[in-house]
């Protein structure tokens, strides 16, 4: 992959990234392009805690638009895949969204060459796949107030923590918000 086309950060967080592991994120980008476009940047956080395996990756078409997506599993390689087919899903996402709009405004004029015609119509329909659930965690959720769940998730690096409210005793979930601080969700019945 030449350094004109695409910008390539690969970072090991706890691992060192292997020629083998970096050829093959360099092969599932080279791929991938054909579902974005050009490219201008591609940044990948490879990362071990433990037994896991997290994959991070963000990309950025030569459009402006950004993708990003991660995975954690207990393989480094099916991480990677799981993380660049959560991209490809969004990307079709965003693509329908755009085949749809136009086709409602009464356009023909695709000027993305990546948008399929109305002919091709098993690729429109792969476009309006509903996501699927990768992932299920399970927790256990233990009453507490909610300055005890604050405190808790202070402790931990987890970017939510579910809990049961020992006040309502309903389960709630807090939060950390992009501005450093704390949001909660409380369901009303």
């Amino acid at each position: 992959m030449s350094s004109t086309e695409i910008k390539l950060f690969i970072t090991g967080r706890h691992l060192d990234v292997t020629d083998h592991v970096r050829n093959y994120i360099e092969e599932k980008i080279n791929k991938i392009t054909r579902y974005f476009g050009r490219l201008t940047e591609a940044h990948v956080i490879l990362g071990q805690e433990k037994y896991r395996y997290l994959a991070e990756i963000k990309v950025i078409a030569a459009n402006g638009m950004t993708f990003a997506a991660s995975d954690e599993t207990g393989d480094l390689i099916l991480s990677i895949d799981n993380t660049f087919e959560v991209l490809k899903r969004q990307v079709k996402k965003k693509k329908g969204k755009r085949y749809d709009s136009k086709r409602q405004r009464g356009t023909e004029n695709f000027p993305d060459n990546n948008i399929p015609a109305e002919s091709d119509e098993k690729s429109y329909m792969e476009l309006l796949e509903e996501p699927r659930i990768i992932r299920t965690r399970e927790f256990a959720t233990k009453p507490m107030s909610v300055d005890e769940a604050a405190m808790q998730l202070r402790l931990n690096n987890d970017n939510f923590l579910v809990f049961m409210n020992s006040y309502s005793n309903n389960v709630n979930v807090l939060y950390r918000r992009n501005d450093g601080n704390f949001g909660l969700i409380e369901p009303e019945f």
